[in-house]
């Protein structure tokens, strides 16, 4: 039996996300709930949650500079880097332990190309398509349990762009050097907004599976 999680938005009038809830639940039982109220004050994003932990997002030419989460006393600091064209290339993740890791991205036009993180040891992965795909607007969250926490927050999710991940393919394996795969499988409504997405470590076993819902 799958984990499920579930993240549901609420926007106001302008199109602005205004609450962000996430319910965690294993085998039917509610493990965790927490409400976040998102706060537009120009060039800053705060969400603060009902739990004591909050972010900040720093906007610069419409696009995140700085990102800082708080959870209990830890801290992360989170710098991203783009390139001409918008799209994320690089971060540099530092916490309050002062633990350093980098990540980074690489592109072919609007297609990404490959990833890698030095967190414990480098890791790289690569992404391979079938020619003629696409879809609108994809963030790639199910590439976050493989990239790490930095940026497992709906916010992205619902605005990719702020952060140069706006995808309009979904590969369709994953490979790490290390000898990992994963395979996807993707389902787009007829706007090419993808409303499923399985992740398989194999041809049999599913690992996730993502379902999105857009109005």
């Amino acid at each position: 039996v799958l984990d499920v999680y579930t993240t549901t938005f609420e926007y106001d009038s302008q199109g602005r996300m205004q609450k962000i809830e996430q319910i965690y639940e294993d085998a039917g039982e509610i493990i965790s709930h927490t409400t976040g109220t998102v706060i537009w004050n120009g060039n800053n994003i705060h969400i603060e949650y009902n739990d004591g932990n909050h972010a900040d997002y720093t906007l610069e030419n419409g696009q995140i500079s700085k990102i800082e989460y708080a959870e209990n006393d830890y801290y992360w600091y989170i710098t991203p880097q783009y390139d001409n064209e918008g799209r994320l290339i690089s971060i540099v993740d530092e916490d309050s332990d002062n633990r350093v890791v980098n990540f980074n991205w690489t592109w072919n036009n609007d297609r990404l190309e490959s990833f890698s993180k030095n967190e414990y040891k480098p890791t790289n992965y690569t992404y391979e398509y079938t020619p003629g795909t696409s879809c609108q607007n994809y963030f790639p969250y199910a590439e976050l349990s493989r990239w790490g926490d930095i940026l497992e927050d709906g916010l992205l999710l619902a605005y990719p762009k702020l952060i140069g991940l706006q995808l309009n393919m979904v590969p369709d394996r994953v490979a790490s050097d290390d000898g990992g795969q994963f395979f996807y499988f993707a389902q787009t409504d007829n706007e090419g907004y993808v409303t499923t997405l399985i992740t398989k470590v194999d041809e049999e076993h599913v690992s996730e599976q993502h379902t999105f819902e857009w109005e």
